[in-house]
Formats: C-alpha cells, structure tokens, sequence
C-alpha cells in the first residue's frame, strides 16, 4: 500500500488506484495507493503507471479506483485492512482478486 502525502485542496484530489504487475523475473505486485483523504493524493493512470515502472514491473493492470480499493491480508486467523479506504470504511463489493499459498 501507498500513500502519497496531500498537498491538494479536496476537490483536486486524485482518486484511490488498485494494481497489478509483473517483473521482468517473474515477481508479482500488488498495488493500491490510498486517495482523496488528509493522508494521500491518490494516483491518475499516468501516476500508477510510473508508480509501476519504478517498481520494475513490465506488464501491469488498473483492476480498480475509488472507496473500493482495498487490501485486505489474511494471517494467523485475523483479517487486517492494510490501507485506508477513502470512503471511511470497507465497502461491501462482490468481486476480488484472492491469493493463496498453498
């Protein structure tokens, strides 16, 4: 998770961005970078996209924006929201990206 710090008045504020990308050596990366809040600026597609670059990921997808980009971590039996979703609190959204180690 992301955070860029807000040095924007609210209404010029960049939304939440949620992403997905591959290394040249195979290394998956999860995105999301926090937005229109006292905390973060959020990203425009450019952003996310040279977010990405400077990560070293080669292929990559915009999977989401808004109050709904989420990541959520499963470990030792809890669930642990690991940014702060714009809207002030989790959404209740249907659709998901889940990965699991087996």
């Amino acid at each position: 998770m992301l955070r860029i710090p807000n040095q924007r008045s609210r209404s010029r504020r960049k939304p939440p961005r949620t992403a997905v990308g591959i290394t040249e050596d195979g290394r998956l990366i999860m995105l999301v970078v926090d937005g229109r809040s006292e905390k973060s600026n959020g990203a425009s597609l450019i952003d996310l996209g040279q977010i990405m670059l400077a990560m070293g990921v080669t292929d990559a997808i915009n999977l989401d924006g808004g109050g709904s980009s989420t990541m959520i971590t499963f470990k030792n039996g809890s669930y642990q929201t690991k940014n702060s979703p714009s809207d002030g609190a989790l959404r209740s959204v249907f659709n998901s990206l889940v990965l699991v180690k087996k």
